[in-house]
């Protein structure tokens, strides 16, 4: 993980009340971004290595512990504050047909729920619940110190960003988002959710396949399908020569467009797209 931290010389920690923290963890690190809701700017973005990674579920109480000696002025109150574990495990479900009491049956359909995770779940739009699991002492440690953070899943960001453009393309539209160690595809046709999971992050041959399978899958030409990708593959370069050869179109997303960046931040706005887009997330 990349160790960095940029604040913009208009950060002030004792204005927190009028901020958006964003933060996204995994068992290697956190990273985090600062959003001043009153200029619709952001203005802070680091990234961190835990000293060790998190071994154990019962580790975590002492990484957001270990997170909030970082900087201090996380711990005061927000305006808005979200939280995100790294992790591949979600789920959608239809919302007029969602019953709470069966989100962890609906799950474990698709994934394994590990020994001392919890099951959440919220809503992406008015049409769709998003489930997914979370080590408990990883939340109870967050909510601990603010009760009222926003827990979202991996998935969360990359629909909303996905369905937001999805509504204004006529083609159909391919999101990946690249997220360390896997990467979370969801598929639009006609303005229709087709397909929305994830897969490893693999080398560009695989990567290639499973994106073409998905649309053959779901009869859809690839070579109508125009592609979005948030954040950056390990094989970039020779992912797209071959994207380039099955798809209408690809190209690298730069987050949000309603929102500003610093000039400090600018130049990361593709590689922590997902991070930024966690602001759509309501």
């Amino acid at each position: 993980m990349q160790k960095f931290e940029l604040f913009d010389e208009t950060f002030d920690p004792f204005r927190t009340e009028s901020y958006e923290l964003s933060i996204q963890v995994s068992l290697n690190g956190f990273s985090f971004c600062v959003k001043d809701l009153t200029r619709n700017l952001f203005i802070a973005l680091g990234n961190k290595d835990f000293e060790q990674p998190v071994v154990f579920v019962d580790d975590w109480s002492n990484r957001i512990e270990w997170i909030f000696n970082q900087y201090e002025w996380i711990r005061k109150p927000f305006k808005k504050i979200y939280l995100c574990y790294q992790s591949p495990r979600f789920a959608l479900a239809p919302k007029q047909y969602f019953e709470p009491q069966r989100a962890k049956q609906i799950l474990t359909i698709s994934h394994r729920i590990e020994d001392l995770e919890e099951v959440r779940y919220h809503s992406i739009d008015k049409d769709t619940i998003c489930i997914f699991s979370i080590p408990s002492s990883l939340t109870t440690s967050f909510i601990n110190v603010h009760p009222n953070v926003h827990i979202v899943s991996s998935g969360s960001a990359p629909l909303n960003f996905h369905l937001s453009k999805s509504k204004i393309r006529p083609a159909p539209q391919l999101t990946i988002a690249v997220i360390n160690s896997f990467i979370i595809i969801n598929l639009t046709k006609d303005g229709q959710l087709l397909h929305a999971g994830s897969i490893k992050q693999l080398g560009s041959e695989e990567t290639t396949y499973h994106l073409v399978n998905i649309c053959n899958q779901l009869d859809i030409a690839p070579s109508e399908v125009e592609v979005t990708q948030l954040g950056r593959l390990r094989d970039q370069a020779e992912t797209w020569t071959l994207l380039n050869r099955f798809f209408k179109s690809i190209k690298l997303e730069d987050s949000i467009k309603h929102s500003h960046f610093s000039y400090q931040l600018s130049q990361y706005k593709a590689e922590y797209a997902n991070l930024f887009n966690l602001s759509l997330c309501e």
